[in-house]
């Protein structure tokens, strides 16, 4: 029996840990996250609150751009 993904809460389907780092944070410490803690995404918070979204995307392109060593 198949269920119809209309039908399913999405606390079942959300990530139970929430990785986050500062604003100031090295590139290199969120690559570091992402790895450690198996997540793909990082939320950067600033004064408890979510300023914005770091992802393993973002970490790779920085890299083929020369961002990070």
């Amino acid at each position: 029996m198949h269920t119809d993904v209309n039908d399913i809460p999405i606390e079942k389907i959300k990530p139970t840990l929430l990785v986050s780092a500062a604003p100031d944070a090295s590139l290199a410490k969120l690559a570091s996250l992402i790895h450690d803690r198996h997540s793909h995404r990082i939320v950067i918070v600033e004064d408890e609150k979510p300023t914005g979204i770091v992802t393993t995307s973002d970490i790779l392109k920085a890299g083929k751009e020369g961002k990070v060593s």
